[in-house]
């Protein structure tokens, strides 16, 4: 339908999410434009839904026949057509789950296509016990196929496409296959994501005309790629960087990378039997002209965005899946157990999924639509995971509460949570995600509630590193936390006593914040 060309974007600095701590209405969040111009659109977008929905697992997966059907070129639409797609593949990935049920239209829609294709799509029917233990071979094929998809058009392809380098334009005409090089092992803490404890670095040439990076990135889905976009930290910028106290301390660039002049090995499996690749490199020299994605600079925001619009990927998956289990579970209800839908706990657990499903929807396309409206310079990272840590918290509850609908009838549920395990850990975990919301949140704490803190101008003074002093001072409540244990969900068993101890630290800093707004507010008034 052609709706990123029509779309009116308009300059948008900064990040809506600081402006909300900071006590600034954003009324560029008011101004969205209509994507679609009448109920045609949406009637012919939803149409595509359903064809997607309904014959992603007939398909075959490879290169071929993915390009044929435009899938490897889902980067050309707009973020929220993207999104769109992504969410009517999560939905036909839900059907090789190991619970569920099919419904009446989807039935009859196989036998209209073993009439037309000749394809017995009874011929292969399984027992629960087969069902169950085939679910570990489908979700590894669904993995295999779906993180590269969303790595090679929301990441990858994202980024050359809105480069102002124009060599990338010849990168994205031709057939290149590119691996997303992000993540690395982290020597002191897995759960430090900050740039600085990267140990991959670039660093620029005598003549300012070539890149020479040093490090090694792992856990690429194994392939035969052309290029490795590659994402390091450098002290090196090509541009003057601008007087941001929230900077950080080095900055960031992503080059594009021949698979040629990197090493590759061969990484151990994971829990889920995927084979995966580790690179590293030595001293490899870069021309800039040609391998230059993402311009070194100490501001963040276009890497975020690239990132970001990864995680909004998964989310979209993940929420597409979440509306096909519920919708299974209501034909479920209707067709087996009608007498159910008049028990008030089962209308409960429908009516709480059906909230954080429609509340998940809301949050992804209406971050879609930033993406689509804002021009460069807007800084979406903090919308992009918010999305996917409620998109992955959301789902283990929702996951919970149908599974629970179904009884003994599916006993096998486990590879379901890996499969949300496994897209939590891409592009960093809930856990880290919320722990960066945080370290955000904390620099502008109380500043909405309290604006004595605004004429005091004491938030850019940067209290949070006098926290510690003043914990101490507050010995006397350290006994008063009462802990809600609600991170301790998301987890493994053995980090629960890790999270509960965040969770204590995080009370004793609440603590703290007050006691320091209530301390400034007693010095003002004496003033």
């Amino acid at each position: 339908m052609n709706i990123l060309s029509r779309i009116e974007t308009y300059e948008k600095s900064g990040s809506s999410f600081k402006n909300l701590f900071l006590g600034h209405p954003d009324v560029d969040l008011l101004s969205f434009p209509f994507l679609l111009r009448s109920r045609k659109e949406f009637l012919e977008m939803t149409e595509q839904y359903e064809m997607v929905r309904t014959t992603w697992n007939q398909i075959k997966k490879d290169e071929q026949t993915l390009s044929l059907l435009n899938y490897n070129s889902l980067y050309k639409l707009s973020v929220s057509e993207m999104m769109f797609i992504f969410e009517a593949i999560g939905a036909s990935v839900e059907k090789n789950l190991p619970f569920g049920t099919k419904e009446d239209r989807e039935n009859r829609f196989e036998k209209r296509l073993s009439k037309t294709f000749g394809i017995d799509s009874t011929g292969k029917q399984q027992n629960l016990g087969e069902t169950g233990f085939s679910s570990f071979h489908n979700i590894r094929e669904a993995i295999e196929t779906v993180v590269p998809l969303i790595e090679r058009n929301a990441i990858v392809h994202y980024a050359l496409s809105r480069s102002s380098n124009d060599h990338m334009k010849s990168i994205l005409a031709g057939d290149s296959n590119i691996a997303f090089a992000f993540d690395e092992d982290f020597d002191a803490d897995r759960t430090d994501i900050k740039v600085d404890s990267w140990s991959s670095e670039a660093r620029l040439a005598y003549d300012f005309n070539s890149w020479v990076i040093t490090g090694q990135k792992n856990n690429i889905i194994d392939g035969n790629y052309s290029h490795y976009l590659i994402v390091t930290k450098t002290n090196d910028f090509t541009e003057v960087q601008g007087a941001d106290k929230f900077q950080n301390n080095v900055g960031i660039v992503a080059l594009l990378v021949p698979a040629d002049q990197v090493k590759v090995e061969l990484d151990a499996p994971d829990f889920l039997a995927i084979k995966h690749q580790r690179i590293s490199f030595e001293d490899v020299e870069l021309f800039r002209d040609r391998s230059e994605v993402i311009n070194a600079t100490k501001n963040l925001a276009e890497f975020n965005n690239v990132k970001g619009c990864g995680q909004l990927a998964v989310s979209a998956f993940l929420l597409g899946l979440l509306k096909q289990l519920q919708k299974n579970s209501y034909a479920h209800l209707v067709n087996n157990r009608l007498g159910l839908t008049d028990c008030e706990l089962v209308q409960y657990k429908l009516f709480g999924s059906t909230c954080q499903i429609y509340a998940l929807e809301s949050t992804i396309y209406l971050t879609a639509a930033m993406y689509d409206s804002f021009e460069r310079g807007a800084n979406l990272a903090a919308e992009s995971m918010t999305a996917k840590t409620k998109a992955v918290e959301y789902a283990y509850d929702v996951i919970g509460e149908l599974r629970s609908l179904f009884g003994s009838r599916y006993p096998f549920s486990s590879t379901v949570y890996d499969l949300v395990y496994y897209l939590d850990s891409f592009l960093d975990s809930s856990l880290n995600n919320r722990m960066s919301l945080a370290e955000e949140a904390a620099k502008h704490y109380k500043t909405f509630e309290d604006m004595t803190m605004n004429r005091l101008r004491f938030i850019e003074k940067g209290p949070i590193h006098s926290v510690k002093r003043y914990l101490r001072q507050r010995k006397l409540r350290r006994h008063e936390t009462m802990l809600t244990r609600e991170m301790t969900k998301y987890v493994h068993h053995n980090l629960h006593s890790a999270c509960d101890w965040i969770e204590h630290c995080i009370i004793l800093l609440q603590f703290s914040m007050h006691y320091l707004s209530n301390l400034h507010q007693q010095v003002s008034r004496m003033d």
